[in-house]
């Protein structure tokens, strides 16, 4: 990752800094850092930024089927009550099909995606869930 800027670290401690760096770029947009390191970091974000810029509208729209919980007009899941073969009840969610618009990439972005998720960190947004960093440039 690194090209010529040694930053007085081993590699792997100079890349784990150098791609932590490049995913707060990203994500927060800023980073407070020394100009050296800023160098570096710019080199790798300037890439990953160009290669998602040029395959931004690579995908297709496709329809797909979606089996969901059917829910009532205060948003709760519509249940029913079934008997099993040894006459106990317990309740059954009612599911309806839905259709649903998906983007589906094409080869050259999905090649695109990986390679900037070797780059950048997994985050974690405040609730503690998991954020896929990819997608703040898609």
């Amino acid at each position: 990752m690194a090209g010529y800027r040694r930053l007085s670290q081993k590699t792997a401690a100079r890349k784990s800094m150098l791609r932590n760096l490049v995913t707060s770029l990203i994500v927060h947009g800023k980073v407070t850092t020394t100009e050296t390191r800023a160098k570096e970091a710019a080199r790798i974000a300037e890439k990953i930024i160009s290669l998602a810029v040029k395959e931004q509208s690579n995908f297709t729209t496709r329809t797909v089927l979606v089996s969901g919980a059917k829910l009532d007009d205060k948003g709760r899941k519509i249940l029913r009550t079934a008997t099993s073969k040894n006459d106990r009840k317990y309740d059954v969610v009612e599911r309806e099909m839905k259709t649903k618009t998906v983007q589906v990439d094409m080869p050259s972005r999905l090649a695109a995606r990986r390679q900037i998720m070797s780059v950048l960190v997994e985050t974690r947004d405040e609730d503690g869930k998991r954020v896929n960093t990819v997608n703040y440039l898609f």
